[in-house]
């Protein structure tokens, strides 16, 4: 259970989705917490939960308003070595729910439009679905028209299938025509 002591609305949501606790976190938003609340480590609250697993408060934040492409802020040092530091974007809440493996809350948030495609983040939900072991997962992101962008991404995510022996990741790879085309292309281009 969350922590009902916080204060603001805003603390309570933030205490509710860190809990999994969807009581409170519908009572955080009916007080006025607002859905792009962000956790621990810049995650929004939506994200956090997708990652979780957290369907019904996925859904909850979802049909409270939650914007389904918002992105992790990450505040990365400089190597420059200015000392200067810089934002940059981490997982949507689609690509960290491919990356955790919550089938359900994937369906879920393509249900309610999420990009497939993931290009607004840093990763690509193809990809680390197919870099994770996840063909499942694979073919519902084929379904709502994510595609391989590029040979060298479906190649390296070959290459992790293979020396991590998922062979239910390699045949999906080799079955789908869109893959099997691009693997095509990459033939032809080396000769």
């Amino acid at each position: 259970m969350a922590d009902k002591s916080q204060t603001t609305p805003t603390a309570q949501l933030r205490a509710a989705v860190e809990g999994n606790d969807f009581e409170a976190a519908s009572a955080a938003l009916k007080a006025g917490a607002p859905t792009s609340t962000r956790v621990q480590w810049g995650f929004p609250v939506l994200t956090k939960a997708s990652g979780d697993g957290q369907t019904a408060i996925v859904e909850l934040l979802l049909n409270a308003g939650a914007d389904i492409e918002a992105e992790k802020e990450q505040c990365m040092d400089n190597q420059s070595g200015s000392g200067e530091s810089y934002f940059s974007s981490g997982p949507t809440a689609l690509e960290y729910a491919v990356q955790q493996g919550h089938i359900h809350v994937v369906k879920l948030l393509l249900s309610h439009g999420a990009d497939p495609s993931g290009h607004h983040g840093f990763c690509r939900p193809m990809y680390e679905a197919a870099t994770r072991g996840r063909a499942e997962i694979l073919g519902v992101l084929h379904a709502h028209g994510a595609r391989f962008r590029d040979e060298k991404r479906l190649l390296d995510a070959r290459s992790v299938a293979t020396e991590r022996g998922w062979s239910d990741v390699l045949d999906w790879l080799g079955s789908h025509p869109s893959t099997t085309a691009l693997l095509q292309d990459a033939r032809l281009a080396s000769t």
